[in-house]
């Protein structure tokens, strides 16, 4: 389903300037732009987001907003914690209970540990965190407890978010909720991996009859 820009635009407008972030026409044009691209090719990667706006518009107009596009994302002075908060705050408003999915996506040479909102059964990229693959190895608990932190700050009163990880995430030896941490659920994602032990018997997940 393609999303006509006079939709979204009002609300990428309302995200800028309810952040720190300026909200200049130009910028929140190019947002809407990249906007509507995600949401036609269900990718969160810059290229991902142009394939999706080559689909809705013509060559020309594509390439011009897309270097626009480019350009903004490169712009040091673009809030883009602000602006996860804001859309994490705008989608979670009445929500006492909040799913989210973390992970790593890689990315040429880089890695990027993604923030995903689950509403209704699909994921919503919000905030990420970019990392080179040389220096993953030495910075990845550094990484994964800075976006941990993150997602504290971003958190509303009152809600309680469930967020689901791979297992060693941060190092953290606990599941479920901590004494540190009441209002955050740690959760652990089942992979066809992941080892099961039911008395004396244990196998991969995908060798069970589920």
């Amino acid at each position: 389903m393609a999303y006509h820009f006079t939709i979204l635009f009002p609300f990428v407008s309302m995200l800028l300037h309810s952040t720190l972030a300026t909200g200049h026409t130009a910028r929140s044009k190019a947002l809407t732009f990249l906007l509507r691209g995600l949401l036609a090719c269900k990718q969160a990667s810059l290229s991902g987001r142009g394939r999706g706006i080559a689909i809705i518009y013509a060559e020309k107009r594509f390439r011009s907003q897309l270097k626009k596009a480019h350009r903004l994302l490169k712009n040091d002075k673009l809030a883009t914690w602000e602006t996860g908060a804001a859309l994490f705050a705008h989608r979670t408003q009445d929500l006492q209970q909040v799913c989210v999915a973390v992970a790593w996506t890689a990315l040429g040479a880089f890695r990027a540990l993604e923030a995903w909102l689950i509403v209704e059964g699909r994921g919503i990229p919000f905030y990420s965190i970019f990392v080179h693959k040389d220096e993953l190895k030495h910075r990845q608990t550094l990484v994964e407890l800075t976006m941990w932190y993150a997602l504290i700050a971003m958190r509303q009163p009152g809600q309680t978010l469930l967020v689901a990880v791979d297992r060693g995430f941060a190092k953290f030896d606990w599941v479920g909720a901590s004494p540190l941490y009441p209002f955050m659920h740690l959760l652990l994602r089942l992979k066809r991996t992941t080892l099961l032990t039911w008395g004396t018997i244990r196998g991969p997940l995908q060798a069970w009859p589920l």
